[in-house]
């Protein structure tokens, strides 16, 4: 067996032993339920009324501290997770690990791969096409020509490399 088999090994045997435990606990079950039988009729009786009323008395209060736990447990947990992801992901930024990341996602042959299907897809194209013959389109776009700074840009081919203040004036 070779070293990088160890974690589907490890795998396959949690699986193995959570099938088995589901067995024992299904027929755990099955054998409860059949020697239930008889409490269960003694329980609905008349005669246990009262017990009934004091056992669901508690357990009711039970379940309301239960539920109140969970709430506490939850929204801390929440808070906890927020602050944890918010942590994770500043350091993130800082340490500049997202842009080597995307910087090496868009050297590799598959994401040009991943483009060109998706750019090439009909599905794309349909949705082009229904996008430029909706009217919309026209009144989003006909203020952007119809800007001077737009016709400076296109007309003018130093514009692009003039700061933006000189642009201005």
């Amino acid at each position: 067996m070779e070293r990088s088999d160890l974690p589907y090994l490890l795998l396959g045997a949690t699986t193995a032993a959570q099938r088995r435990s589901r067995g024992v606990v299904a027929l755990g079950v099955r054998a409860a339920g059949i020697a239930a039988g008889p409490p269960v009729a003694a329980w609905r009786s008349p005669i246990a009324a009262p017990l009934r009323r004091r056992a669901g008395d508690a357990s009711a209060a039970l379940t309301v501290s239960g539920r109140d736990t969970a709430g506490r447990v939850r929204s801390s947990a929440g808070v906890a997770t927020g602050y944890r992801v918010r942590h994770a992901g500043e350091r993130v930024l800082r340490s500049g690990l997202l842009e080597e990341v995307v910087d090496r996602l868009l050297c590799t042959v598959a994401f040009d791969h991943a483009v060109t299907v998706v750019t090439n897809h009909p599905a794309t194209e349909r949705m082009l096409a229904r996008a430029l013959e909706d009217p919309g389109g026209d009144r989003l776009v006909s203020p952007m020509l119809d800007d001077r700074m737009l016709d400076e840009v296109t007309t003018s081919p130093s514009a692009l490399t003039q700061p933006a203040a000189s642009r201005s004036s």
